[in-house]
């Protein structure tokens, strides 16, 4: 199963549960990504926290039913597993701007938050300026992975091997030990590289790094040399 599936797998786990529990070993099993792991990366992908997102569907399923049925406010509130009443009421009006009494009303504007879908969009319609230049070999550092080309779990496990490292810090440690100040846009202080020494066939090394500099403390990090080569740089 594709990354972009168990993604969808957990939302539609989370859909069907929101007028119950969710329970978030379940999404951990579904996702198969530690609970904490998921909700960073969750974090990471849609801006917003995995417990902000439920809240958002709950709230504005509940906006839906107050307009459209006689469900009496303690009973919405239940449904939606707040607490009280009056919690209930304070998280709705904190999104809506409104009590959900007034919700009831004609014409009242709410907001909704539709349900969020992950798909994998490829776009090669835009122009891509290049040149090529002849460099000498330098030095970079970093974290390295190798990476299993057989039946194409590169395209799948590059993604997830920079999502694993922004999730546990590891990227933010690299970019730190470089010693430099943040880029100016549209310029990287980490990058990746691979393919710069020959694993097998069925297999490339693969790996986040930074070019190593009088600044930079390598301590922990891989190390690699890159020969003189002729490049494409876009």
């Amino acid at each position: 199963m594709s990354w972009l599936e168990k993604m969808n797998d957990v939302i539609e786990y989370i859909e069907k549960n929101l007028d119950n529990e969710i329970n978030m070993n379940k999404i951990a099993e579904i996702s198969c990504y530690s609970v904490t792991t998921f909700q960073r990366m969750f974090s990471i992908i849609c801006d917003m926290s995995l417990s902000e997102y439920i809240r958002h569907r709950r709230l504005t399923l509940a906006a839906f039913e107050l307009q459209n049925s006689n469900i009496k406010i303690v009973d919405l509130a239940a449904k939606y597993k707040y607490e009280s009443p009056e919690a209930f009421t304070r998280a709705f009006n904190s999104l809506h701007g409104v009590s959900p009494s007034v919700a009831r009303q004609i014409g009242t504007l709410l907001k909704a938050y539709p349900r969020i879908s992950f798909h994998l969009t490829l776009k090669g319609d835009a122009p891509m300026n290049y040149r090529i230049e002849q460099k000498d070999g330098f030095e970079v550092y970093g974290i390295e992975r190798i990476i299993s080309t057989k039946n194409g779990d590169n395209w799948k496990d590059i993604p997830d091997f920079w999502m694993e490292n922004i999730s546990n810090g590891m990227l933010n440690k690299l970019m730190q030990s470089t010693g430099l100040p943040e880029p100016d846009e549209g310029l990287n202080l980490i990058n990746a590289i691979d393919c710069y020494r020959t694993i097998n066939d069925d297999s490339i090394p693969y790996m986040l790094f930074a070019f190593k500099t009088e600044k930079s403390d390598v301590e922990g990090f891989t190390v690699v040399d890159v020969p003189p080569s002729t490049w494409a740089i876009f």
